[in-house]
């Protein structure tokens, strides 16, 4: 499906495969790989900016999970930057004073 949506076969947001596809590897405990999945959201040309937004919010989860703060903080920002006044941006300011864990 995602190879499909680059590939233009889709008129959808198929950019929610990925977020779907990190939301697994997150209930899984796969942090890197559920990362990485949360990152393929940002190679989506004319994606939806609030499905960005919930990407980079998941994105920095797993880094905080994983350890890497700076790159955990970049998302944060990242999802702030996009909306700030949404659930989302909330959540994102609290995990940049506060580091996510589960």
């Amino acid at each position: 499906m995602w190879q499909n949506g680059r590939e233009g076969k889709y008129n959808l947001h198929y950019e929610i495969a990925a977020i779907g596809l990190g939301d697994l590897l997150r209930s899984e405990k796969k942090y890197q790989a559920a990362a990485a999945a949360y990152e393929m959201v940002s190679e989506v040309t004319d994606g939806d900016p609030e499905l960005l937004q919930k990407a980079n919010l998941g994105a920095g989860e797993m880094y905080d999970q994983l350890q890497k703060r700076d790159l955990a903080v970049k998302k944060y920002e990242a999802v702030v930057a996009t909306n700030s006044g949404n659930a989302e941006a909330d959540k994102a300011r609290k995990r940049i004073k506060d580091a996510y864990r589960e």
